[in-house]
């Protein structure tokens, strides 16, 4: 209820404000608005089936459309990109994606069945209102940069920017994403019979996991660079000198990831928040006084400096709440990822 009234509200703010605000901007911005207020209602949405499936143990559901929204929204966005939409195509593309994944979940939440034993109200109530707090923050950060980067540099700019973010950035986090979801289970599990000696394995493992597995898939983007500029996105070439500022992003992102699940199923939502509305204002600050003298690179370089900051210091409180200690034991992370996927496979026979 939360999520769907406070998304709905901003939403309607955002859609029917949308000339005032790009008169503000200087105009030309109305459609991409219209377009984010959208998108706004649909992740707000996709939210409220996520707390479903968390408060009626559907771990699998969980993971399913997770997984699914993931490779869907990377191939549309390509896709997209590919004939020239531009900021347009990649938000459309989100908004389809999303869009698909919520019926697929309208079938899969018409199977289960509501009864009231399975939920502890006050709680989930409370829960739900911290997952709201964080979808704002998300939301409101992933507006910025398509905001200020119309404003204060061009259009294309904002385009260029897109283009990063789907070609550098999403497929640097696809592991680190799928990652997030088959863990959080047992994150939620673990943390709730007190067995930190588990978790504290778990959550260092699945921090060096997404750190490797983003670094390769990074590496062989810059590797087959010469092939995505000058072979599929000849369009975009001129973006080509922002690839490794995007791949550094994504590995920042993978590990912000892999914590923002582990702070959402050990319930340290309120430690997201803080830290969250630090980190949105300070890159807010930063991108207004940076984008006019570097471009693009003034929005990549402030967030990839923000979100390190912003990871580092939720480690190292979430850690300090819960007693656990941060570790470089490198020696079981083969065969904890062995055994991860496997069990996320046999979820699925």
């Amino acid at each position: 209820k939360y999520t769907l009234v406070v998304t709905i509200l901003l939403s309607l703010i955002l859609f029917f404000f949308s000339d005032f605000i790009s008169d503000l901007y200087g105009g030309g911005i109305t459609l991409y608005l219209k377009i984010l207020a959208l998108l706004f209602v649909f992740n707000g949405l996709f939210e409220i089936v996520k707390v479903v499936f968390i408060a009626m143990k559907k771990i699998n559901f969980y993971v399913l459309v997770g997984f699914i929204l993931v490779v869907l929204r990377i191939g549309l966005v390509f896709l997209f990109l590919y004939f020239g939409w531009q900021v347009v195509g990649v938000l459309s593309s989100m908004i389809l994606t999303l869009v698909l994944v919520l019926v697929l979940s309208y079938f899969l939440i018409k199977k289960l069945k509501f009864i009231s034993s399975h939920f502890e109200s006050k709680r989930l109530f409370g829960y739900a209102g911290k997952c709201t707090g964080v979808l704002i923050i998300t939301k409101t950060y992933a507006l910025i940069p398509f905001l200020f980067l119309s404003r204060l540099a061009t259009v294309a700019d904002a385009g260029y920017y897109g283009f990063i973010m789907t070609i550098a950035v999403f497929p640097v986090i696809v592991l680190p994403s799928a990652l997030q979801l088959i863990v959080f289970p047992y994150f939620s599990d673990l943390s709730a019979n007190g067995n930190n000696i588990a978790l504290e394995k778990i959550i260092n493992s699945s921090i060096r996991l997404a750190t490797y597995s983003s670094l390769i898939a990074g590496f062989g983007l810059i590797l087959f660079s010469g092939v995505i500029f000058n072979f599929l996105f000849t369009k975009y070439a001129a973006a080509q000198s922002l690839l490794i500022l995007g791949v550094v992003l994504g590995v920042v992102t993978s590990l912000s990831i892999i914590i923002g699940s582990f702070m959402r199923a050990t319930d340290n939502l309120d430690i997201t928040i803080t830290t969250g509305t630090i980190n949105l204002i300070i890159f807010a600050v930063l991108s207004w006084f940076l984008i006019p003298l570097w471009g693009v690179s003034g929005v990549l370089v402030p967030y990839i400096l923000v979100s390190f900051m912003i990871t580092v210091l939720n480690i190292v409180l979430v850690f300090k709440r819960m007693k656990l200690s941060f570790s470089l034991d490198l020696k079981h992370d083969f065969a904890f990822g062995r055994e991860i996927f496997g069990i996320l496979l046999a979820k699925f026979k």
